[in-house]
């Protein structure tokens, strides 16, 4: 078969298409981070210092880092835990800041690894751990808890519940939760399109040739999004991935956060301390945990 030749079951392409259930997965999550190729695409997406695909560049970084630590009072001697770490790139920061007692937790085995390596080579006093943070288990051990990059909504209701009660249980009386979510305001995150990509070679989701098609769908009626992928390969063979994203307003927040425990919602318009509006693209929360 020649490897630059594709067959496609057309009828099977329309219907992976459709929309998906919300939160259904497509490849289940442990399987799309932790897949040898998509991984090592991941990685690189986060340490390219040019782009925000997948981390924030280094002076927005650095930024949100110094807003962290003045809006939290943060002292070396505090207990730092940043939960989707991928590499390490904020943890590095606060650790090259002084910060001693740093955990960072992320599902990427290939970003833990390499974090690791970047602290034993650096010398950082930092404890990565490989793991689903929604099955982490700490008792009143972190006084700061940060989940960065919009991943607070990527929840479905239950595994909300589920991070929120565990958070809570992981800070100390008085913790800081700080986090970022999307608004409705965030233009592109919004739009719904259709969209498709021949790679004659490789692409972000397969080292072979394939098709991409992108389908990003908005739910308003839910303050979700869906960015879903369907990617068939050169044999027929498909594959879905389904990113959902939820987006909050400030009373959503507000309204969400009190039945767990925390209270006193300090806002802005994202973790670098940009002035929060009513048409802001981001919301930036710090929240104090009530025990």
């Amino acid at each position: 078969m020649n490897p630059r030749q594709f067959y496609f079951d057309f009828t099977l392409m329309a219907k992976t298409t459709a929309p998906a259930t919300f939160f259904e997965r497509g490849v289940p999550l442990e399987d799309f981070w932790n897949n040898e190729y998509i991984s090592k695409q991941m990685l690189q997406a986060h340490l390219d210092p040019n782009t925000d695909a997948a981390s924030r560049k280094p002076e927005t970084i650095r930024r949100s880092v110094d807003w962290i630590i003045d809006q939290a009072k943060l002292r070396p001697e505090h207990n730092l835990l940043d939960l989707g770490c991928g590499p390490g790139l904020y943890c590095t920061e606060f650790a090259r800041r002084g910060y001693k007692r740093i955990t960072g937790i992320d599902f990427s085995r290939r970003s833990i690894e390499y974090a690791r390596e970047q602290a034993a080579n650096n010398n950082l006093p930092i404890e990565y751990i490989h793991q689903n943070y929604l099955d982490m288990e700490y008792d009143n051990q972190f006084d700061v808890a940060m989940m960065i990059y919009c991943d607070f909504g990527v929840f479905s209701d239950v595994e909300r519940d589920k991070v929120l009660k565990k958070v809570h249980r992981a800070l100390k009386p008085g913790g800081l939760f700080i986090f970022d979510v999307c608004t409705q305001h965030n233009a592109e995150f919004v739009r719904e399109f259709k969209d498709w990509t021949i790679y004659p070679e490789r692409g972000f989701f397969s080292a072979g040739p394939h098709m991409e098609l992108q389908n990003n769908v908005h739910y308003p009626e839910h303050n979700l999004v869906l960015d879903q992928y369907v990617i068939l390969d050169q044999y027929g063979n498909t594959t879905i991935y389904n990113l959902w994203e939820r987006y909050y307003s400030v009373k959503g927040l507000v309204d969400l956060l009190r039945p767990y425990g925390f209270q006193g919602v300090k806002l802005a318009g994202d973790l670098t301390g940009k002035e929060y509006t009513e048409t802001s693209p981001f919301i930036a929360a710090i929240v104090k945990t009530l025990k």
